[in-house]
């Protein structure tokens, strides 16, 4: 929760070689970890340094107040029970749908779609703005039956809700 960006970290300079080189073999040898300040973008920020391969990676770390407390968002979560048929057919989707992280195969969709808006301006198109389709509501036993049955896609009636879910989880930075 507390990560951010990371960044690369290298010697500055020949003469740096041998410190940085120490720094880092020890750090990677002992599996550890070193807290830091520095001012980037005209701003302190804390950084956690980690060995990388052959240099070091610093993330820099959100403050605690820039952090949302997870008791609090997941506090209005009701208690239930979920198990059965429904719950099975979760585990079976999941394991169809396992595979290997390839942070290649994600798109900036909306950096892809801003390039192409003024692409498409320069160019003296039209423009045609994009209306959202309405949502429909969804037996949710039926739609995890479709997608168990191979079909991976539900049917029209329940694209708009569901698109909008993997949407927004496409879009988010992953590091």
């Amino acid at each position: 929760l507390y990560f951010d960006k990371p960044y690369f970290v290298t010697p500055a300079s020949t003469a740096a070689q041998t410190a940085f080189g120490l720094i880092q073999k020890g750090m990677a040898e002992e599996n550890s970890g070193a807290l830091a300040r520095t001012v980037l973008f005209r701003r302190v920020r804390a950084l956690l340094l980690r060995a990388h391969g052959s240099g070091l990676v610093a993330h820099t770390l959100k403050f605690d107040y820039e952090v949302r407390s997870a008791k609090k968002a997941f506090e209005k979560i009701p208690a239930g029970e979920i198990g059965g048929e429904m719950l099975d057919l979760a585990r079976h989707i999941i394991k169809t749908k396992e595979g290997s992280f390839d942070p290649a195969g994600f798109q900036d969709r909306y950096d892809d779609a801003l390039a192409e808006l003024v692409k498409a301006k320069l160019e003296g198109r039209k423009i045609k703005p994009q209306t959202k389709g309405e949502s429909k509501v969804i037996d949710l036993m039926e739609a995890l039956r479709r997608s168990a049955a191979g079909s991976g896609k539900l049917k029209d009636s329940s694209k708009g809700k569901h698109k909008a879910v993997r949407d927004s989880h496409s879009r988010r930075k992953v590091s």
